[in-house]
């Protein structure tokens, strides 16, 4: 029973009773939706015949429409879904049934800096990306996707076909005190909003067992760049990547950092570009377009 359905219904229980129910209800509520100022709260609630609540929402005008995100949650079942403004009501565009709330939040947010509001799914360790295409006025997942450099030469931005910049990325995880997890990809995206890959670098085989113990005690890493086609490094689902290592290096923790990364890229560029393929997170059901 919601907060809006009890203040229309007919009172006939207690007014101490009413109100108690109320702050009950306020309290448990707390905190389960953002939602952009120039967007009023009964906006972001509306919604589809026949679909359930949701958990949280978000609202955006891109395009000059509106754009309404929605987290659907019961017992058996999570979700997100897109809903575009169309005439008088609103669409489903889109739904990810891959989405969970653990260690997890979900937003409009212009992440590639284009001035279209796009999908980011933060989770633990990374920023998951649905880029907004204004063509198709619909989101297109890239996986990671934050924090976003493009790649220069004397200035200039290395292009990819000569039309597509070149961009790289790093993500720093866990820090284990003589070291800190830390991989970054070099990629770009291209008119259709695929994400081509060309490369990632890592160490973290520093934390395989035949290299911790050596690792540790000298305070150095094991980084390796791998290029597609990648498979997932742990688990069937997983978000970091694996592939053929074309380049192994042994060096001190402290010196693999964003200064060492944007310099190897830099330096080998030109030879990890033919190795571009297009990069497709991995799932465990398929995006829903409508």
């Amino acid at each position: 029973m919601t907060i809006r359905y009890l203040l229309t219904m007919k009172i006939t229980a207690p007014l101490s009773l009413i109100l108690s129910f109320v702050l009950f209800a306020c309290k448990e509520n707390k905190q389960s939706f953002t939602i952009n100022e120039s967007i009023s709260q009964s906006d972001a609630f509306i919604n589809t015949a026949n679909n359930n609540a949701p958990y949280e929402s978000d609202t955006a005008i891109i395009n000059k429409k509106k754009f309404v995100l929605s987290v659907i949650k019961t017992d058996t079942d999570c979700y997100f879904k897109v809903e575009k403004e169309i005439g008088p009501g609103f669409k489903t565009i889109l739904i990810d049934r891959d989405y969970n709330t653990n260690n997890s939040t979900l937003l409009f947010k212009d992440q590639n800096n284009d001035g279209f509001e796009d999908i980011v799914w933060t989770k633990k360790w990374q920023d998951h990306s649905y880029l907004f295409n204004p063509s198709k006025e619909n989101f297109y997942e890239v996986g990671e996707f934050h924090d976003i450099n493009t790649l220069k030469i004397k200035g200039q931005p290395v292009l990819y076909k000569n039309k597509y910049p070149v961009l790289w990325l790093q993500n720093p995880e866990r820090d284990m005190e003589w070291m800190i997890e830390l991989h970054a990809e070099l990629f770009t995206i291209d008119s259709a909003y695929n994400k081509i890959s060309f490369a990632t670098i890592d160490d973290l085989a520093s934390q395989e067992r035949w290299n911790i113990e050596k690792c540790a005690r000298a305070n150095s890493v094991v980084v390796n760049c791998y290029v597609p086609p990648y498979s997932p490094k742990y688990g069937e689902l997983s978000v970091w990547n694996s592939g053929k290592s074309i380049d192994s290096l042994y060096m001190k923790a402290n010196k693999f950092d964003s200064a060492f990364i944007a310099k190897y890229w830099i330096r080998n560029y030109r030879k990890l570009l033919p190795y571009g393929k297009i990069f497709h997170a991995r799932r465990a059901t398929e995006l829903e377009y409508y």
